[in-house]
């Protein structure tokens, strides 16, 4: 398994705002897409993302997943 801290682009953000929380979270943390609408709007705000690279999955399984944006 690899994890890396990667830059969120136009290419992986639907990925990123794919993203749920559990019901019991929801009070706690904005959306994603949220956070990605603020980063682009306020002045010095940037979004990452944790990606999870697993290894040895089968075929079917996404092989990269982001894990959470902000």
């Amino acid at each position: 398994m690899s994890i890396t801290l990667e830059d969120v682009t136009s290419s992986n953000y639907e990925a990123v705002c794919d993203l749920d929380v559990t019901d019991e979270q929801q009070e706690y943390v904005a959306s994603n897409m949220w956070s990605l609408v603020e980063s682009h709007y306020c002045q010095g705000h940037t979004c990452k993302a944790i990606w999870i690279i697993a290894f040895n999955l089968p075929p079917h399984c996404n092989r990269s997943l982001p894990l959470v944006a902000n």
